[in-house]
């Protein structure tokens, strides 16, 4: 049996292999990055919303706790 007749000895099978391998390795980074940017912006996001809008509604739901037969 010869070298080239199994796919692992054959150096442009490894080549591509290794080039399918770092093109995966580069896009899993780039998804990576977009988790962590989405994810700042989602927690940047909340933290505007229950220092802004949301503690104004706490503020209401409070309000209307205190006040009887409203």
């Amino acid at each position: 049996m010869s070298d080239q007749s199994l796919p692992f000895r054959n150096k442009s099978v490894i080549s591509d292999l290794r080039r399918e391998y770092k093109q995966c390795v580069s896009n899993f980074a780039e998804d990576i990055a977009q988790v962590y940017e989405l994810r700042a912006k989602v927690y940047r996001a909340n933290r505007e919303f229950k220092e802004g809008l949301g503690k104004d509604i706490y503020q209401l739901l409070l309000l209307k706790r205190e006040t009887p037969f409203c």
